[in-house]
């Protein structure tokens, strides 16, 4: 017996020390398997050090230092030297983080740009300590210094870059606010530095609405639009008269805004214009909320209209009606029940990357639009022209007539009236293709030689809304600030961006297009928006029900306290005043349920948003978690199995 439990015991450390052995093994094996990746980690460094930077990779959320194939191209075509001069106070920058985390990012994507061009651009870090010579150099260059801290100490933040034949152009000053698009200012400085004046590209614009600014009705001084503005700093902008007869042959991309009551000559030129091959931009729209300027009294009735000249090529703007939709609607502060609160506003709304085509090299980057009482398109049956939508609405959209929807109208009326359409309202298109003239002869006033079809495909753009360009639609601009010598701009929308890959796109430049602009301003809960709008309805459909029975109430109660005898007094008696009680009673009731209905949508939409969020940013990691303590269990009842059946 004594013999069977020495072997017994004798056994089980045998097992004991080979279970031993087999964990300082796997430990072993974990250290030896560091050693062959720090030996690769550390040839790699090497390698990617003698390739002079070639081989890196950029494991970057995003890839913040991955240039777009725009940029590339921008930089293998340089042929002459570009002197890029970056000036940072390193001192103010490291004691805080936000800005020195921004710096550290600017100065990699330049050095980026400097081994990607090709010994063609040149990079210099500049540290402007205070007094020194370098900072006379930036305030030389018009970088803007801001004052940091209690003492008042100046940071500077900022780039100059200089092309050989002496041109300048200069960021200012860094601002975090347009961090997304940083890729996109530095190739745009490097591409105005790249080229002369000569090889930039012509817009020809007409408009009836103020876009350049100038007086309004009042008299009041009014700023120009920013989204024109822009496109003046990146083409030759040349403004063109209403009455104009024929647009020049230097003009490679007209842009019209509010093309109407144009006269037969004018709509002739315009039309001569894009069948010889012009490229044409259009904003027009049902119900602008700007005033347009009217054409001179003694200018004849035209006997075309503009929406002719689009019928002929293949798109109609549906006469007035404007779209809605509800699921994307921004809010508007407006009465409600006496008291003042935001509230969704159909006819204003914003339409995110499902709404836009992302095949379309205009509109693939583009992460919001924001759009203003607009009309909406319908393409033509039998086109000789292709039909391309850009962007759209939600299928959850509806449309009013204009004099429903004119400025100022109530958010109550309109969702009073909402009727969904089931179907996407085009916004915004693209017409490509063969077209042929409507004009059987050349009206009286018209200049230039007639032609009766497209010489080719025509190339147009079109958007249903021309509040899109203005200022408050998507850009806040800080005019007491300036920036490059210009006011202080900060876009919450997309539009502006919209306009000038337009133009780039139809002018022929599609390199800073595909420069990648920054991620979405936010990804809005599709299903949340819509549940959201279908509550906003429902809502809106009982506080109309019981609004009307406590008007009806309040009515019965006026007409019962209001019967008086001939001296003026009140009849009461029990059963007027039993009537009374109960229509007080009835009007207390439905004010609380009105209330009710207000609290409870509110509420469930609310409920709803957290469960979404949650279920997208703590479920996961709950999962995981969850997941990983289950393996481990599993793995150690493995463990213990294999020990038991050893020892057995």
């Amino acid at each position: 017996m004594s013999q069977m439990n020495r072997m017994e015991q004798l056994k089980q450390r045998v097992v004991q020390w080979l279970a031993g052995l087999q964990s300082r093994m796997n430990r072993a094996l974990g250290v030896a398997a560091l050693v062959p990746a720090l030996v690769i980690l550390l040839a790699v460094n090497l390698l990617g050090a003698a390739l002079g930077g070639a081989g890196r990779l950029d494991l970057t959320e995003g890839g913040l230092y991955t240039l777009s194939r725009g940029t590339r191209n921008i930089l293998a075509s340089l042929e002459e030297p570009v002197e890029l001069r970056f000036f940072l106070s390193r001192e103010h920058a490291r004691s805080r983080p936000g800005i020195n985390a921004y710096a550290n990012r600017v100065s990699g994507l330049l050095r980026e740009y400097e081994r990607r061009a090709g010994g063609n651009l040149r990079l210099q870090e500049i540290d402007p300590e205070p007094f020194s010579e370098e900072e006379d150099r930036a305030v030389a260059y018009g970088l803007r210094g801001v004052r940091v801290g209690q003492k008042g100490e100046v940071l500077y933040f900022g780039l100059a870059g200089e092309s050989s034949t002496g041109e300048t152009e200069v960021i200012s000053f860094f601002s975090q606010s347009r961090e997304q698009y940083l890729e996109y200012d530095l190739s745009r400085l490097v591409h105005r530095l790249s080229y002369t004046e000569s090889s930039v590209e012509t817009v020809g614009i007409l408009s009836t609405l103020p876009v350049r600014g100038g007086a309004d009705a009042s008299g009041q001084a009014q700023s120009p639009w920013t989204s024109i503005s822009q496109a003046d700093e990146n083409f030759v902008l040349r403004d063109l008269p209403r009455d104009v007869k024929k647009i020049d042959s230097d003009v490679d991309v007209l842009l019209l805004v509010q093309p109407l009551g144009l006269s037969d000559a004018t709509l002739y030129a315009i039309e001569q214009f894009v069948l010889g091959g012009g490229r044409l931009l259009v904003f027009v729209d049902s119900l602008a909320e700007t005033e347009a300027t009217p054409a001179p009294e003694d200018e004849p009735q035209p006997e075309r209209t503009f929406n002719e000249l689009l019928t002929a090529w293949g798109v109609q703007l549906v006469p007035d009606k404007v779209a809605a939709d509800l699921e994307r609607a921004l809010r508007v502060r407006a009465e409600r029940d006496g008291r003042s609160e935001l509230v969704y506003y159909p006819i204003y709304f914003s339409v995110g990357p499902s709404e836009v085509d992302r095949r379309d090299v205009v509109t693939a980057k583009l992460n919001k639009l924001t759009f203003a009482t607009p009309g909406h398109f319908e393409a033509v049956e039998d086109a000789l022209t292709d039909f391309s939508v850009l962007a759209a609405t939600t299928a959850g959209a509806a449309e009013y007539d204009s004099a429903q929807a004119r400025p100022g109208v109530s958010p109550r009326s309109l969702l009073r009236n909402y009727e969904k359409m089931e179907r996407p309202l085009t916004l915004a298109a693209r017409i490509s293709g063969p077209a042929e003239s409507v004009f059987e002869s050349r009206p009286k006033g018209a200049r230039g030689s007639r032609l009766e079809e497209s010489e080719g495909d025509i190339n147009i753009i079109v958007v249903a809304d021309t509040d899109f360009l203005q200022d408050r639609f998507w850009v806040r601009v800080n005019r007491n600030i300036l920036v490059n010598g210009k006011p202080m701009t900060n876009t919450f929308s997309d539009n502006g961006l919209f306009v000038m890959n337009a133009l780039e796109n139809l002018a022929g430049s599609g390199d800073l297009i595909s420069v990648r602009r920054g991620e979405a301003y936010q990804r809005p809960l599709t299903l949340v928006q819509s549940i959201r709008s279908d509550a906003e309805l429902r809502n809106q459909k009982k506080t109309e029900e019981l609004n009307k029975a406590l008007a009806e109430a309040r009515q019965k109660l006026r007409n019962l306290e209001s019967q008086r005898s001939d001296e003026n007094q009140l009849l009461v008696d029990e059963k007027r005043e039993r009537e009374i009680a109960r229509y007080r009673r009835e009007r207390v009731r439905i004010r609380k349920e009105l209330r009710a209905v207000n609290y409870d949508s509110r509420r469930d939409i609310e409920n709803l948003e957290n469960f979404v969020v949650f279920a997208n940013t703590g479920l996961a990691p709950l999962l995981m978690g969850g997941a990983a303590i289950a393996f481990s269990a599993l793995r150690r009842r493995r463990i213990r199995r294999l020990l038991a059946g050893r020892q057995g």
